[in-house]
Formats: C-alpha cells, sequence, structure tokens
C-alpha cells in the first residue's frame, strides 16, 4: 500500500512538473529561437560563432553606404557593406538585407584589396555549389540568393584573419508615380514575419520548439531571426548598425518641391542635377528611406515615353496618367475596414493603424455602410453585418477601436475570409476593404491565392504600417485585390495619406483597360489592371523595327476613353531592358497563382533571369576569387548578422511570440502549475511521513 501511494504521487509530481515546462515553453521557446543562425534581417555587422559554446561574438562593422542615381523613371542603386575581421581565425559571413519589392538585382563584385572579383548568375543550385566548392577549396567566394521578392541573403567566404572585404550589389527599380508626384523608397529593415504554427517545417529539435510558438520569424524554415533584446535596443555601448545614403536626382526635368519622409536631408542643386544627402551623414538602419519630389513647372506631365537601345533590341516604357473626371456622383459603398492587432503592430503601429482607421471612419458619407475586422491570433468584427452610418454606430466603432490593443500572432487568412464572406446589408453598393497591417507574414503566396478566389466584387486597399512594412505582400495584395497602396510610416502622415485614399475612392476607376499596338512585341504587364485617379498606366515593352503605334481604351465610370499615341524616338534612358526583364520574371511568377504548372514557371523565369543577368527565386549571382587563400589545415568559423530592431516597435512585444494562449496566460499557467507541483511534492512527503510512522 505504502509503495503504491509513493508511485502515485510521483506521477503525480511527474505530471504536475511536466506540465509546468511545456506551459512556461510557448513563452521560452521563442527566445532560444531568436539566437540561432542568421540574427538581425538587415544591414549590420557581424558575428562569429564559437564552435565551443555555439554563442556569437560580435565584430565590428566597418562601412554601409547606399549611392542611388536616379535618370527619368529608372533609380539605380549601388549596395556596399565593408567588413573587417580582427580575430585571428578564418570567417565565412553570412547576412541578410531587405531590397525594394521590385528591385532587379543584375551585379555582384567582391572587392579584395585593390583586385575586383565580377559575379556571376547561374541557376540557383548550381551557384550554391559553386560557392561551397570555393568556400572549400579556401578561395574567396560570395553567393546573393533571392529568398523573396524583397528580401535577399549573401554569404562571403574565406575572409582572412585581420583582413577586409567588400562586397558590392547593384540592382534597379522604377520609380512611383502617383497624382504628379515621384517618390523613391529603399528598405532599411524588415520586420519579422508571422507564419501560422501549422505551417512551419518540421527540420529538427529547434524547429519543432519553434513550431510551438507558431510565428514571429522572418522566414520560418528557411533564415530563423533574433531581435535585439530591449536591453540591447537601449544600450548605448551597444554597436549601431549605421547606413550613409547618397542620391544624384536627374529626373529630366526641373525638380520642385523635394522631401524625405522620414530622415532629415540636405539638398544641392548643381545645374540640371539635385544631390541628396542625410543631413547627419549616417542614421541607424531602423526605418525604411523615402524620397518624394514634383516637377517645378505647371502643369504636371500627363505622358512620357523612354526608350533604351541594346545589343540584344530595344526596350521602352510608356507612362499615361487618364484624365480625371471631376462631376461623377460617388455611389454608396461598403466599407469594411480590417485593423491587425498582432504583436509586431505594437508600440507606434498601433497609434498609426488606430489613427488611420479613425480617419477612414470621418471620411464615411451618410449612405455608406461600413464594419471593423480586427484580428491577431483570433478575428473578431464590430458588427454581425454591414451597418449604415450614423451617429450612434460611428460612436460604437470609435469606442472599439480605442480599446484595440496589440498582442498574439497574425492569423491574416481567418481576417479575410471574415472581410470576403458576402454577407452585406445590402448588394448593390461598391464594396471596398480597407486593410490596415505591416504585413509581417511569411505565408503571403497561400494569401495571394485566397485573395485571387474569394474577392468577387471587392476591391481590396492595402494600408501598410510602420517604420518597414513588408512591402512585397503590400502591393502583391493590391494588385490581387484590384485595388491600391498607401504607407503611413509615421503619425504625422496619416490624415495626408489616407485623405489622399479615399479621395481616390470617390473617383470612378479606369476599368476595362486594353491595349492594341504595333511595332510592339512583348508588353508588360499583359493583362492591364484597374487604374485609379493620379495613376499612371505604365507599360514596359520590347520594341520592333518599324513605325511603333500604341491605343489605350477602358472605361471611366460611364464614359470610354481612348488615348491613341505614335511612337517616335523616346528619351534614352538606360536600365528599361532590365525593367522589362524584372516585370516579366514578376508576371510569370504569378501565373502560377493563376493554375500555371510550377515546373514550366520554373523554366520559364530561370530562362529569362539567365538571359538577362538578374537574381530570381531560381537564380544567384556568385563570384570567386581565382587564387585559394586559406591554407587547407586552417579552419574556417561561419559568421551571422545582426541589427537594430525597426523603429516604433513596442519593446515589450519582442522578442518573445504570442500563441493563441497569450504570453501573460501562458506564463501565469506555467508558475501555478509549478507551484502545484511543489505543494503537490511537500504533501505527498507529509502523507508519506505518516504511513511510515503508522508502520
Amino acid at each position: 500500500m505504502l509503495r503504491k501511494t509513493l508511485s502515485s504521487w510521483e506521477d503525480i509530481v511527474l505530471l504536475l512538473i511536466v506540465g509546468a515546462v511545456v506551459a512556461g515553453f510557448g513563452v521560452l521557446v521563442p527566445r532560444v529561437s531568436f539566437g540561432v543562425g542568421l540574427d538581425q534581417v538587415s544591414q549590420g555587422s557581424l558575428l562569429v560563432r564559437d564552435p565551443d559554446t555555439g554563442g556569437y561574438s560580435e565584430l565590428p562593422r566597418l562601412d554601409t553606404d547606399v549611392r542611388i542615381a536616379v535618370t527619368g523613371p529608372i533609380a539605380r542603386s549601388r549596395l556596399t557593406q565593408r567588413f573587417r575581421n580582427p580575430s585571428g581565425e578564418w570567417i565565412e559571413a553570412l547576412y541578410a538585407f531587405p531590397l525594394p519589392e521590385d528591385a532587379a538585382v543584375d551585379a555582384l563584385r567582391m572587392v579584395i584589396g585593390d583586385r575586383i572579383v565580377e559575379g556571376h548568375v547561374q541557376e540557383k543550385r548550381e551557384a550554391r555549389a559553386t560557392y561551397d566548392a570555393a568556400k572549400q577549396a579556401g578561395k574567396k567566394a560570395s553567393l546573393v540568393e533571392q529568398h523573396r521578392p524583397n528580401l535577399f541573403s549573401s554569404a562571403v567566404a574565406n575572409i582572412p584573419p585581420n583582413g577586409e572585404i567588400e562586397i558590392q550589389i547593384e540592382l534597379q527599380q522604377r520609380l512611383h508615380w502617383l497624382n504628379g508626384k515621384f517618390s523613391l523608397r529603399f528598405p532599411l529593415a524588415i520586420t519579422p514575419r508571422y507564419v501560422p504554427a501549422r505551417d512551419l517545417p518540421p527540420t529538427g529539435v529547434l524547429r519543432s520548439q519553434q513550431d510551438l510558438a507558431g510565428g514571429w520569424q522572418v522566414l520560418p524554415g528557411e533564415l530563423p531571426v533574433r531581435l535585439k533584446s530591449p536591453a540591447e535596443a537601449s544600450d548605448p555601448t551597444e554597436p549601431v548598425n549605421a547606413v550613409r545614403i547618397a542620391i544624384d536626382l536627374m529626373p529630366g526635368f526641373r525638380i520642385g518641391e523635394l522631401r524625405s519622409l522620414y530622415h532629415a536631408i540636405d539638398r544641392k542643386d548643381d545645374g540640371g542635377k539635385v544631390q541628396v544627402a542625410l543631413h547627419d551623414g549616417e542614421v541607424p538602419a531602423d526605418r525604411d528611406f523615402v524620397l518624394e519630389w514634383s516637377n517645378a513647372e505647371s502643369p504636371q506631365p500627363v505622358a512620357a515615353f523612354f526608350t533604351e537601345a541594346t545589343p540584344g533590341g530595344d526596350y521602352g516604357l510608356l507612362m499615361v496618367v487618364p484624365p480625371t473626371i471631376e462631376s461623377t456622383p460617388v455611389p454608396p459603398r461598403e466599407v469594411t475596414f480590417v485593423i491587425d492587432t498582432s504583436g509586431s503592430m505594437g508600440g507606434e503601429s498601433l497609434v498609426q493603424a488606430k489613427a488611420a482607421l479613425l480617419t477612414g471612419l470621418g471620411d464615411l458619407g451618410p449612405a455608406d455602410s461600413f464594419n471593423i475586422v480586427e484580428f491577431n491570433t483570433v478575428t473578431r468584427k464590430l458588427f454581425s453585418v454591414p451597418r449604415a452610418v450614423s451617429a450612434s454606430t460611428v460612436r460604437i466603432a470609435r469606442r472599439f477601436v480605442g480599446g484595440l490593443e496589440a498582442t498574439g500572432g497574425t492569423e491574416i487568412l481567418a481576417a479575410f475570409a471574415e472581410a470576403l464572406d458576402g454577407k452585406s446589408a445590402t448588394s448593390d453598393r461598391l464594396r471596398q476593404i480597407i486593410f490596415i497591417t505591416d504585413g509581417a507574414v511569411g505565408n503571403e503566396r497561400d494569401i495571394f491565392q485566397f485573395i485571387r478566389d474569394n474577392l468577387g466584387d471587392h476591391r481590396l486597399f492595402m494600408i501598410g504600417i510602420g517604420s518597414a512594412p513588408n512591402s512585397h505582400f503590400m502591393v502583391e495584395g493590391a494588385l490581387f485585390g484590384r485595388g491600391t497602396y498607401t504607407h503611413i510610416g509615421d503619425t504625422a502622415d496619416v490624415h495626408t495619406r489616407m485623405s489622399a485614399l479615399f479621395e481616390q475612392l470617390k473617383r470612378p476607376v479606369l476599368t476595362d483597360l486594353a491595349l492594341v499596338a504595333d511595332g510592339v512585341t512583348d508588353v508588360v504587364p499583359g493583362v492591364l489592371p484597374d487604374i485609379y485617379a493620379g495613376e499612371p498606366v505604365a507599360l514596359a515593352m520590347k520594341l520592333a523595327t518599324g513605325p511603333k503605334k500604341v491605343s489605350l481604351t477602358g472605361r471611366l465610370g460611364a464614359t470610354l476613353w481612348q488615348q491613341d499615341f505614335n511612337l517616335l524616338r523616346g528619351e534614352d534612358r538606360p536600365g528599361l531592358r532590365v525593367n522589362w526583364a524584372r516585370g516579366k520574371i514578376q508576371q510569370v511568377l504569378r501565373a502560377e497563382i493563376a493554375g500555371q504548372p510550377a515546373d514550366a514557371v520554373r523554366q520559364a523565369v530561370t530562362v529569362l533571369a539567365l538571359e538577362h543577368h538578374l537574381v530570381s527565386p531560381f537564380t544567384s549571382l556568385v563570384a570567386v576569387d581565382v587564387t585559394p587563400s586559406r591554407p587547407s589545415d586552417a579552419k574556417l568559423v561561419s559568421a551571422a548578422l545582426k541589427n537594430e530592431r525597426v523603429a516604433g516597435m513596442s519593446q515589450r512585444q519582442v522578442p518573445m511570440a504570442q500563441t493563441a494562449l497569450g504570453l501573460k496566460g501562458r506564463l501565469l499557467l506555467g508558475l501555478a502549475l509549478l507551484v502545484a507541483a511543489v505543494l503537490a511534492w511537500a504533501f505527498g512527503r507529509g502523507r508519506l511521513a505518516g504511513g511510515e510512522a503508522g508502520c
């Protein structure tokens, strides 16, 4: 009897202790997962892994420099990072960095002393094999790979003891043109991305632990991430990952207003060129750099045509701003606001998001109806169905918004399912979804597929919140949703940006766009999207010889619109071949979501990328020094990268992920079970002592 009692209490104590550990694991595991592999994804300093302890020690970052040249509609950028290895070991540097979502990466240079090693594009597996072989042979080598359209990684092998190495990456992007203003955005940081636990591949013990946490990865299964801890982020002695930016603006017209949205700048006019530099010389790489400018002349341009002659043929870019019809009445609308309240939205991001939503509520008309969907780990609606705008319903909505707090994961598919469920109070309205989020998700493809399959007659307008939103997700989501993307990077931007958006939504959309072209062999995009007020129709073309004529047609509300062009020799600008190829690759990738076989997509993208020397999901840039430098008996130590936290991200929301139970719930449950285990053990000992005394 005594032996049976002892066994029972041991079982209970063991179960309670295991329960305490499991309950607390949901809180503790994310801290472990953040310390593995490539650390902060952005510009940064090197970390060298200690093979004995498994920890990392930091190496100084020498320099990060971004130089951008804007000519006409194209921005060409060179990203330079120089690293110094003060240790006595040979190291392999691993780092990842954000780039614009439409970046066409086509050049890699590795600078070793006074020598320059040029990179070459190869099929992805071949490039990796080339790099690995060079690494093992002791040769200096570099590899640049694309993980997402706006996230790349680089590896540099065999940096010598007390040596330096410089990596130069070149890319180009097309300028954004809206409402007469031109803008350039260069990302400097990336918000970690959430993937539902069910989507994480179990690739080992650590991955299994991450599966329990569910989210807060930059690229789960690809690039593990750890954000700087609150102590590191606030420590003045902690190295700051800084960046210098210099821009030469030669847009082809006289620049009037010029402003940087989030960084202080200096401007110098030099003839037909404007030079822009950071006022402080360098800044922390914790928020995106955005520059806007306008034409000093009036009226603003409404059309532009540029060409580039290359050995492989001629290319062109036609940009047309359709006319605006002011007198068309705005039809009654059904507006669904969707707001992200997940953990990554903590701090300033949620302040901006709530301000944007309140501004949107204030812009609703008396004939409109509306609803609000909030989502994090769970999703909830304000009303079961959209309600008519009234003083009462708007008051209820404002109170609802005021009580929102950031917590949990980013279960964004459930939010789209609620927003697109089709349960409307009326069916004769213009149905618009305004989706407010930082886009911190890693399962973009599943979301795009869901939008495409379930959009119906809705239009989707993406509002990117925060210092470094996932712009790839925003832009593509708006494209699949037949809407637009607006970025709000500061609370001071809310009123201006939201007012401009709602002004767009009140005007008729240019729909049913069609193109008839002579003297043009290929046009991107192949299917023209809807165009909103102030937006240009942008057409990248491969040109044939001889006369070129283009006719654009569409509908502006009830009005038919047509514009014809005789395309003469355009203003010659470099980069249009790469611009067409990058757009063509993205068009082919979108076709897979529409049902094209994956193998056919891979083959088509690979052929395009190799032909035009571009990094893609299936091709990489690799540079190898022909001279072995590391002795065969010298050990090679791998290194990873660490960087700044995204500006405005709440210190308490990260670095610990939140699961469906929530941080506080798991912590309290774990502590309660642990206390219960101790009490049970003490009680069992008392029973046991009493039993022995009775014997």
